[in-house]
């Protein structure tokens, strides 16, 4: 505690704690200000505080270093009654100390909190692709069924519908044996995926399988898929081949469920320099405007979503993304949907 005796006078009026001693000299009575340069700049302002002789300033932590290393200051300036004038030095070394373990403590928690959050988004999707999983040879046996029950049929093709039924359920069945197993091991692959040409995934292949699993939900419902391929050469893209079936998938069924009957839905596939771009293009009523921002967000629907979990469009995001790709929504001129995504080529040899 320093007593104002002028302007840039300041007597010692308490004993001297240690850092004073050290910054100002063993023996030192009074604070030469020229001792601790950060306070020429406050001692100004408290001047002005002084003058008016009511009132108290505070500088604010600031850092000296000293002999013994660095000590943590802060400086009040007091007005008191009957025009005395105090200046008081506080060392903060224990808060200083303490707020710095917070935030540490805050900086681990918040690396935690985004750990558990990646945790959780992993099962969700995880979540999402078994349902999808499961959901999808029975979209396939559910169409083969119902063009057996509706429509006049030649024996060939009764005999290719109910193959492909059959295929389908032992599929199915399949996947419900094994779902912990692949469970377990699709947690670790969510983040794995190819980028070397010869283990990647060919994005026209990978077409052609969707196209060919939902064309007899497509002609149950009376829409007509189209595969629109300008080079019917390999595309090998990075990612993951299960996985980018799933997206095509997710982006296919999302078409039709809102498709009308007599319309068309098209997926175009381009070969550019070094991506390569697909497009899933449906004659429905396109997208809300006030839903178009939140469409790839978690849990979001559009006009029609019931039975939908609302994950899907947010695994298709996820995981292009996660692949350095894009994915993103457009009107459709003359109304309609787009969904163009964007995968980078895989790198050859």
């Amino acid at each position: 505690v320093l007593q104002r005796e002028g302007p840039g006078s300041y007597r010692l009026i308490s004993l001297a704690p240690l850092w004073f001693r050290e910054l100002c000299g063993p023996e030192a009575a009074a604070l030469d200000p020229t001792s601790m340069p950060f306070l020429e700049g406050f001692l100004e302002e408290a001047e002005v505080l002084w003058a008016k002789g009511d009132g108290v300033l505070r500088s604010g932590i600031w850092h000296e270093q000293g002999q013994r290393g660095e000590w943590h200051l802060e400086a009040t300036a007091l007005a008191l009654e009957g025009d005395r004038s105090l200046l008081v030095i506080e060392s903060l070394d224990d808060l200083y100390r303490e707020r710095l373990d917070l935030l540490q403590i805050a900086r681990r928690e918040k690396l935690d909190q985004e750990h558990l959050r990646k945790e959780v988004d992993k099962k969700e999707v995880l979540l999402h692709c078994i349902i999808h999983d499961l959901r999808g040879p029975l979209s396939a046996m559910v169409g083969s069924m119902s063009l057996l029950r509706d429509k006049e049929l030649s024996d060939e093709r009764a005999r290719e519908l109910l193959e492909l039924g059959l295929g389908q359920a032992r599929d199915q069945e399949a996947m419900i044996r094994s779902v912990l197993e692949v469970f377990a091991a699709e947690v670790e692959e969510l983040e794995t995926f190819e980028l070397t040409a010869e283990h990647a995934p060919d994005a026209l292949a990978c077409a052609r399988k969707v196209v060919e699993r939902f064309e007899p939900a497509f002609l149950q419902r009376g829409v007509r898929l189209v595969l629109d391929a300008v080079d019917s050469l390999p595309l090998a893209v990075v990612g993951h081949e299960g996985r980018l079936q799933r997206v095509l998938s997710n982006l296919i069924e999302n078409a039709l469920r809102h498709s009308p009957r007599g319309t068309e839905v098209t997926l175009s596939i381009f070969a550019e320099a070094d991506a390569c771009r697909l497009e899933i293009k449906d004659q429905g009523p396109g997208v809300d405007a006030d839903q178009v921002e939140f469409i790839f967000d978690k849990f979001r629907g559009g006009r029609s979503s019931a039975g939908v979990a609302g994950l899907g469009l947010y695994f298709c995001r996820r995981t292009i993304e996660l692949w350095g790709g894009s994915i993103q929504y457009q009107d459709a001129a003359g109304g309609g949907a787009i969904f163009c995504l964007r995968l980078p080529r895989a790198v050859v040899g």
